[in-house]
């Protein structure tokens, strides 16, 4: 049986997908210290030169689309969601210092 490649919209569901559900610890990181949630947002934005909300949000979303378009293509396509999850939460911007 042959590899069915992803498609873009695939791809963008699960980048965000992915952007949302790896927001979760930093926004409860967040939460617990007591600071901005949009703080952990800008600091992403260090990615992209200045610590400023929108430069985090791209920067963020470009990390998630990109990790989504690379697991999209090294996956198996039998079982690509529970292989995705597995390998989104084996990804180093998913653990939290």
């Amino acid at each position: 049986m042959g590899r069915r490649p992803a498609r873009l919209s695939d791809v963008l569901v699960a980048g965000a997908v992915a952007g949302v559900v790896s927001g979760i610890p930093s926004t409860l990181d967040a939460f617990r210290r007591g600071i901005p949630f949009s703080a952990s947002t800008a600091a992403a934005g260090t990615l992209l030169g200045k610590p400023t909300v929108a430069r985090g949000v791209l920067a963020h979303a470009a990390v998630s689309v990109w990790w989504a378009a690379v697991l999209a293509r090294v996956l198996p396509s039998q079982h690509r969601i529970a292989a995705g999850a597995l390998g989104g939460a084996a990804s180093p911007h998913s653990i939290s210092a």
